[in-house]
């Protein structure tokens, strides 16, 4: 079986805020999903790079970080305990993607890492044939056939 994910991108998401905060925030279900490596809490905040290669054989590498201060004596309130993938900002603007667009991260068998984004043509065909939709969090969602 294979999966695809994709994610509806926000502004924070696309830089076009211009807020401090950057790349795009990995829910914990993406983030054990197999195509992202695995970052424990034994270490501070964690990162490591992770490189895709896009529908043109084109490879990208982005920073890979699990912010974990909580299990670090910064208190809930104001600690972390997210995934983020940071670095993206140039691939988003090579493809021009907005937000309201969608991007797509997958893992073939040979654990090359992939990355697309979908433009208004494909999103029709995406939910034809035999492929079955699954929600994981609010703009993230798992493509399977």
């Amino acid at each position: 079986m294979s999966i695809k994910l994709y994610k509806v991108l926000s502004k924070n998401d696309t830089g076009e805020t211009h807020s401090h905060q950057s790349g795009i925030s990995i829910p914990k279900a993406v983030a054990s999903s197999g195509i992202f490596p695995e970052l424990t809490t034994e270490t501070l905040n964690p990162r490591t790079d992770i490189t895709f290669y896009d529908e043109d054989n084109v490879a990208w590498t982005f920073q890979y970080i699990y912010y974990n201060d909580i299990y670090f004596g910064k208190s809930n309130d104001k600690g972390h305990n997210e995934f983020r993938l940071t670095c993206v900002r140039e691939y988003i603007k090579k493809y021009d993607i907005k937000s309201g667009n969608e991007i797509w991260f997958s893992i073939d068998d040979n654990g090359i890492r992939h990355i697309g984004y979908v433009s208004e043509k494909q999103e029709a065909q995406l939910l034809k044939d035999d492929r079955r939709v699954i929600t994981l969090s609010p703009g993230w969602r798992c493509i399977e056939w």
